[in-house]
């Protein structure tokens, strides 16, 4: 059986075909099931109860964007479930299985390596809480984020994934995966986003 493509899924959205949720379902359901069960440690209940409230929050809101491609729309998919999945380990667990990835270079100075930590958690959080598509980025007062932001927005999609999914401590071939891309050079391109969002910091005023 042939899955359905994004733009059959979207008509039936756009038409109120409750049907479309069952082609989203069929599309993406074992997959993101499977991925659920090997990466996190979460039982079966919990993983398809975020799985239906993935796809439920998937057709109340996919109109209000724009698809250029059917690997968008897949990107756009995972993006949801990891931000709901996120969402319920840290419920169930009341921590964060993520772990800090250096983004800035260490300083041999004490007080400069102690604060460069502490940016390195504000740059992994940040990265972790705030890019899920459809979540708006927390209001924050932080100097660091802003230009954090900022330095973000002149990145490439695929720089931008690269830092969030790394960040997450997924391999180059689960990311592969994900943005149905090839592992061909992806950690020296994963290298030369960290390299390139440190330089855009560094520049902002």
């Amino acid at each position: 059986m042939i899955a359905s493509t994004y733009t059959e899924i979207l008509s039936r959205i756009e038409a109120n075909d409750s049907t479309a949720v069952t082609l989203l379902y069929k599309r993406y359901g074992r997959q993101l099931y499977q991925y659920a069960h090997v990466q996190w440690s979460l039982d079966e209940d919990a993983i398809w109860e975020v799985i239906y409230q993935t796809l439920e929050q998937l057709q109340l809101r996919l109109l209000s964007y724009q698809f250029e491609n059917q690997t968008m729309f897949d990107r756009l998919v995972f993006k949801v479930f990891l931000n709901f999945l996120r969402q319920r380990y840290r419920k169930e667990h009341q921590a964060s299985r993520l772990t800090t990835v250096p983004l800035l270079e260490v300083y041999p100075d004490e007080a400069q390596t102690e604060l460069n930590d502490q940016r390195q958690r504000v740059i992994t959080d940040w990265l972790i809480d705030s890019q899920s598509e459809l979540c708006e980025p927390a209001e924050s007062e932080s100097p660091l984020l802003g230009k954090l932001q900022r330095a973000l927005d002149q990145l490439e999609p695929l720089e931008r994934d690269l830092l969030l999914l790394r960040a997450q401590e997924f391999s180059y071939d689960e990311i592969a995966q994900m943005l149905g891309t090839v592992n061909n050079q992806l950690k020296v391109k994963h290298l030369r986003a960290k390299k390139k969002l440190i330089n855009l910091i560094n520049q902002l005023v």
